[in-house]
C-alpha cells in the first residue's frame, strides 16, 4: 500500500485516498445507521500489514478491508 497517502475527514466522517501526484483514487465511506456501517469516527487507524482500516466509535471498533475503498 506504499505510494498512498490517506486524509481522515472526521466532519464527513470518511477517509480518501490519494496517489502521489495528488490525484484522489479512492473513497472509503460507510457511515450509516446499518449493521456494516459506524455512525461516528472517533479515530481512524489504517493497518497495512493486515490491509484494514478500524474507525473507533464510542464503545466499539468496526474493522473494513482497505481492498474496498472505491473511486
Amino acid at each position: 500500500m506504499g505510494g498512498y497517502y490517506y486524509v481522515i475527514d472526521t466532519k464527513s466522517k470518511r477517509v480518501i485516498q490519494f496517489n502521489e501526484s495528488g490525484e484522489n483514487i479512492a473513497l472509503f465511506d460507510k457511515h450509516g445507521p446499518g449493521p456494516e456501517e459506524y455512525l461516528q469516527m472517533l479515530d481512524v487507524r489504517i493497518n497495512f500489514q493486515s490491509e484494514k482500516i478500524e474507525i473507533l466509535e464510542y464503545r466499539k471498533i468496526q474493522v473494513y478491508s482497505l481492498n474496498i475503498l472505491t473511486i
